[in-house]
């Protein structure tokens, strides 16, 4: 230790190792305290409720010293590290515990933040007499000292300049489009580039008591360092809360291009839109495909979607509208997904001898892989036309990942809902990391075609009759898409 401060800790220093660290709740972040703080002797009530508390090892608070900041209490537990209680009306509520590895026997304020002072034993080898033959401390014959000696870490002084500080974890401050920000900074030792990992805390009940379980979120890179604070870029759909622990790591990121993990709780938006230029005719029309949905947090997937919504015209012919309307509910794994909906279509192509017309379409899907990952995506429909079922149409999406952020898609498909196309194309994240705000852009280029069987009234001045005639538009194509998601 380079310095003492305050009577108090220069006493403990005799009787063992003494460390200072910064105190955390548990599940929340290290905010800058605010108003007057100040040490006092606990009330009857809380000594009782501390008496019959154990923390989720099974110790007791072997009380030390007691700190108030607002409404938190922080309770210096000794070997059972910090204790973080919260007065209410009832009582008291506990806030959690944090084992700072060492006897925790005061508190002090820094810098908005409440320090913990910790007395930790510590053990050192002693050269035996016959090897340095009595000589006394100091002389040529003395050992030298050991290098690899524990050493207490720098922390800064309560009064005066801040000295750098050798901390191993941190907090997440704040959650942003695909980044985090952590308070570990450069006088952390943190670097650009640098690997950080993010873990999850979930308090359970075990036996009567509480416990924490420890999930390990992400690991991200640093992307920008300031001096108490850094950027922490996470990988495709990692998803991490506020108040997750953050410590630099000497690991690769977490970031999976070929089964990226599945988020929920989110919306998604979808518009893909495919004009063309008809061929053969002074024409042209779109193929669009609309959709909404709603990933839960459970892996249960809700979709309402027009795939596709149709529009062809050309000169002296009529226009041609296909649609294919319907409500989806499915099973959404990490991997695979299975779904069933229902609703509505044209049938611009039946059998012959049948007119055109509508009819009320099950549409059954499927997907192979992971959303943001390789996947293959395929649909069907049967629709129940004139009191039969007939197989109407059939669609498909392949997904290639090409980088972090960049998919290869191939889709196509068709059917006598009065429609068929085949694309390649690009599709890119351009905002967020997949998690609600993001962005997504899809590129194709490919083939439309629109088609119709009408019937005409056909023959001479004398007679007449119908005679059925296919009307289609049919051309090359760009196409252009976005994903948002909320």
């Amino acid at each position: 230790m380079k310095r003492c401060f305050r009577m108090r800790v220069c006493a403990l220093m005799s009787t063992g190792v003494l460390g200072v660290s910064p105190v955390f709740a548990q599940g929340a972040p290290v905010e800058p305290l605010t108003g007057s703080a100040g040490s006092a002797a606990p009330a009857p009530e809380l000594e009782t409720w501390l008496a019959a508390r154990r923390d989720g090892r099974g110790r007791a608070c072997e009380r030390h010293a007691v700190e108030t900041h607002g409404r938190t209490i922080y309770v210096a537990c000794g070997e059972s590290g910090v204790w973080l209680v919260r007065p209410t009306p009832s009582g008291f509520e506990w806030l959690g515990a944090e084992d700072l590895g060492g006897v925790v026997t005061g508190f002090f304020v820094h810098d908005g933040r409440v320090w913990a002072e910790i007395r930790k034993t510590e053990a050192r080898p002693i050269a035996a007499v016959a090897e340095t033959g009595g000589a006394p401390p100091g002389s040529a014959a003395s050992p030298a000292p050991r290098s690899d000696a524990p050493s207490v870490p720098e922390v800064p002084s309560p009064s005066g300049t801040p000295e750098p500080v050798r901390a191993h974890e941190g907090r997440v401050t704040e959650v942003g489009l695909g980044e985090v920000v952590v308070d570990l900074g450069r006088q952390h030792g943190v670097r650009d580039g640098n690997s950080v990992e993010l873990v999850g805390t979930v308090v359970e009940e075990v036996g009567g008591e509480r416990a924490e379980r420890h999930t390990v979120l992400a690991v991200g890179v640093v992307t920008v360092v300031a001096e108490r604070f850094s950027r922490v870029r996470l990988g495709m759909n990692e998803r991490v809360p506020v108040g997750a622990r953050a410590r630099v790591v000497a690991r690769a990121p977490t970031r999976r291009r070929i089964a990226p993990p599945r988020l929920g709780g989110l919306w998604e938006l979808e518009l893909r839109a495919r004009p063309f230029l008809a061929l053969d005719t002074l024409g042209g029309g779109v193929l669009a495909d609309l959709s909404v949905g709603y990933r839960f947090d459970s892996n249960l997937h809700l979709e309402l979607a027009f795939r596709p919504l149709g529009f062809g015209v050309g000169e002296g012919a009529p226009a041609v509208v296909p649609v294919v309307g319907y409500a989806a509910i499915g099973y959404d794994g990490d991997l695979f997904g299975v779904g069933l909906g229902l609703g509505g279509q044209t049938v611009n192509s039946p059998d012959f001898g049948t007119p055109s017309g509508s009819g009320t379409v099950f549409v059954q899907a499927a997907r192979l892989g992971a959303r943001d990952g390789l996947n293959l995506d395929c649909r069907t429909g049967i629709v129940l036309f004139h009191s039969r079922f007939d197989f109407s149409w059939f669609a498909a999406t392949g997904q290639i990942p090409v980088g972090d952020t960049t998919w290869l898609v191939l889709g196509g498909g068709g059917g006598s809902a009065g429609y068929g196309y085949g694309e390649i194309g690009l599709r890119a994240l351009l905002r967020g990391n997949g998690d609600r705000g993001s962005l997504f852009f899809t590129g194709t280029v490919g083939g439309v075609g629109l088609f119709e069987d009408i019937e005409r009234t056909c023959g001479g001045p004398n007679f007449s009759f119908s005679c059925p005639e296919i009307v289609e538009y049919g051309g090359p194509m760009v196409g252009a898409g976005v994903e948002l998601r909320l």
